[in-house]
């Protein structure tokens, strides 16, 4: 039970991780993209450009606080089987 706790908690980590850089990335993509068509149709939109990095900046934080919360409770879950085997 110990090591496929830590092996699902370490996979999910990593899945978090993957799908919260490819969102950012996307965003980042999409946002880009929204800020060239608006200046080839002569509209300026700095702030749509500005965005782009803040937005990946988020996505990036939220991976890495959600990864801490996935280890933290590998420990946990880890630490509740060691007490169960001690009994």
């Amino acid at each position: 039970p110990r090591l496929f706790c830590e092996v699902f908690l370490t996979g999910v980590a990593l899945f978090c991780e993957v799908f919260l850089t490819g969102v950012a990335l996307f965003c980042e993509v999409f946002l880009t993209g929204v800020a060239l068509l608006a200046a080839q149709s002569g509209r300026s939109s700095p702030s749509v450009a500005a965005l782009a990095y803040p937005l990946r900046c988020f996505c990036a934080d939220l991976g890495r606080t959600f990864m801490a919360f996935v280890r933290v409770s590998g420990d946990f879950c880890q630490a509740q089987h060691l007490s169960f085997v001690d009994k």
